[in-house]
């Protein structure tokens, strides 16, 4: 059915007559030489003659058929679907990366441990690794029973072997005697401490370290303190003085000058 823009009145009788039963299924407007032909196809659902006329009018003062589409709801709808993938993309994104984080944290735990498990560190040859586990678990057995020991990685022939003090024998006595106890381990060139929560003071000549170390253990929150070669090891009660502590023992330091006297050679004193 095609009506001119001259029947549009002639239309909306025939609309009023019917009680505007019927409805209109799709509309397009064709351009002619002196005006619009309107196009509108009759069906007894969707959208009504009188929406379908509204439509019409618009597109002939200078209106159009798709903004008007597009201006009610299309663009609507692709504002919703762009917020709604950008908020699945952002959950996604945050599963993948706590999956990943709790993976790689699994991982390291599994290769050293969580942080205060292992107190000692031992980097032994690796084809001697087996006799320096032994050797390490013959030690424990005899100084420090209880302990633990776990053998890591191997880099570069070189592997790393854990030992995790039990608590009974973290306390200074035991500390200041690791040297002694661990000093014939096969294929290591020594240890290095792990124990946490720890403070190092680094450089202390030898001549002033129980100086040090007496004034440090004074400090509230301070559990011992050690020699650790030319290092002083200050052991906390807990992780939450770190701060404190720090601050303590930066101002025991600030508070002592070394002073060094040289004298000539062959002078006797």
């Amino acid at each position: 059915m095609t009506l001119a823009a001259s029947e549009l009145n002639q239309s909306q009788e025939m609309d009023k007559a019917e009680g505007e039963q019927q409805q209109v299924l799709a509309v397009v407007l064709l351009p002619s030489g002196k005006g619009q032909t309107i196009i509108f196809y009759m069906a007894k659902q969707d959208l009504p003659l009188s929406e379908a006329r509204k439509i019409c009018y618009n597109r002939k003062h200078g209106g159009d058929i798709m903004s008007s589409i597009f201006r009610e709801g299309f663009l609507k709808d692709l504002l919703i679907w762009f917020v709604i993938s950008v908020i699945l993309a952002s959950l996604v994104a945050a599963g993948v990366g706590l999956v990943t984080d709790r993976y790689f944290s699994a991982t390291v735990d599994g290769l050293i441990g969580d942080q205060g498990e292992h107190d000692l560190l031992f980097q032994v040859r690796t084809d001697l690794k087996e006799t320096a586990v032994n050797r390490l678990q013959e030690i424990i057995k005899e100084r420090v029973p209880g302990s633990t020991v776990k053998v890591g990685v191997s880099v570069a022939g070189k592997t790393a072997v854990f030992v995790g003090l039990a608590p009974k024998h973290r306390k200074k006595a035991v500390y200041t005697n690791l040297n002694n106890y661990f000093r014939d381990i096969p294929g290591a060139g020594g240890f290095s401490l792990m124990t946490e929560p720890r403070l190092t003071m680094s450089a202390i000549p030898s001549s002033v370290a129980d100086l040090y170390i007496r004034e440090a253990e004074r400090i509230p929150g301070v559990r011992f303190a050690f020699r650790d070669g030319s290092s002083i090891a200050v052991i906390l009660e807990k992780a939450t003085k770190m701060k404190e502590v720090k601050a303590a023992l930066e101002e025991l330091l600030a508070s002592y000058r070394l002073l060094d006297i040289g004298f000539p050679a062959g002078y006797h004193v």
